[in-house]
């Protein structure tokens, strides 16, 4: 009777057992954090340290004997353990560090302050067996120094040695406009909520493609964008109605990760008054992740935040053929003027 094969295949059953038990535990991810609080905000949720944690796999995970915590470690003061609840694949589950009633998804330690130092520290979660997922920061004041968890993630290969977020100027590419994380602001993913085991999963206001923090839901605000005619006119008639004193002609390309802060700046327009009886504001937006494709008209006011509101102004092919080609005088004159400024 030959046992050996059986005896291979009992091996190989074995060495199964933990690698499938580690692949569930990775489907859990830190999705997002809050370590900067704002004690004067009017939103509680600002006020306080919490995490959320999204499970991106298929089935669920019980969390039972599971943990969080700061620099310190599982072992540490800082480390809470986690609800013994499941958290359903595709699901998300907050960790409050504050009083409060559990319920909904959200789930309170009944801590007076957090645990987490604002200006350095980490955030980890551990598993029954190790830790699953780990993010570290620092900051100008507090430069970062490798604690008990980054040791843990740095050995389980989840964490490169060293590494941390500059909160004071998170910057994933060298060109980029460095972007602080303020006071009851939150770190997290992308919409997909990649892991790469990297800083640069990280982005301010919940997430690249979130406008602002996004506990218990997916890291992502879409607008909406509105399109409305502007005063029917034809021909010559219809360059005689747009003029105004200023016509400002913006190219804004949000088509990276920087697509908050350049919808801001076409927020920031639109708060002031947009297009009005002096100015025109000619904008051609490219978005990736608030809106698909790209966007064209003058910026009118609306009032909301999530809405963009733009007057069509160019109006059919024949008259963007007339307006255009109307007048060489005008194009030699802009052209003079955009050389010069």
């Amino acid at each position: 009777m030959n046992i050996l094969p059986c005896r291979k295949q009992g091996l190989a059953l074995l060495l199964a057992i933990p690698f499938l038990a580690s692949s569930a535990w990775a489907q859990v991810v830190i999705n997002e954090v809050l370590y900067r609080t704002d004690q004067a905000n009017a939103d509680p949720l600002k006020r306080h340290q919490w995490v959320e944690l999204y499970n991106k796999g298929g089935s669920p995970v019980d969390l039972t004997a599971w943990k969080v915590s700061g620099r310190a470690g599982s072992t540490g003061a800082s480390a809470r353990p986690l609800p013994a609840a499941t958290i359903a694949a595709k699901g998300y589950l907050v960790l409050h560090f504050a009083a409060g009633t559990n319920g909904g998804g959200d789930y309170y330690t009944q801590d007076t302050a957090g645990i987490w130092d604002a200006g350095m520290d980490e955030a980890a979660i551990y598993s029954g067996s190790g830790i699953v997922d780990f993010v570290a920061w620092g900051s100008t004041a507090l430069p970062y120094l490798a604690g008990a968890a980054h040791n843990a993630a740095v050995a389980a290969n989840i964490w490169t040695a060293g590494a941390s977020l500059d909160s004071d100027g998170i910057q994933v590419l060298e060109f980029e406009r460095p972007r602080r994380v303020e006071a009851g602001i939150s770190i997290g993913r992308d919409p997909d909520s990649t892991d790469t085991d990297t800083t640069a999963d990280f982005e301010p206001h919940g997430g690249v493609g979130a406008r602002d923090n996004s506990p218990n839901r997916q890291n992502l605000d879409q607008i909406t964008v509105v399109e409305v005619d502007g005063p029917a006119a034809t021909g010559l008639q219809a360059r005689a109605v747009a003029k105004k004193k200023w016509t400002v002609l913006l190219y804004l390309n949000g088509d990276n990760s920087l697509e908050k802060y350049i919808y801001g700046n076409v927020q920031e327009i639109e708060a002031a008054g947009g297009s009005d009886a002096n100015v025109n504001f000619v904008l051609m937006y490219d978005g990736k992740r608030f809106s698909q494709g790209t966007q064209r008209g003058l910026i009118k006011a609306n009032g909301d935040p999530t809405k963009l509101l733009l007057e069509r102004v160019l109006g059919t092919s024949a008259q963007i053929g007339e307006r255009d080609m109307g007048d060489p005088l005008e194009l030699q004159a802009f052209v003079t003027w955009a050389k010069t400024t």
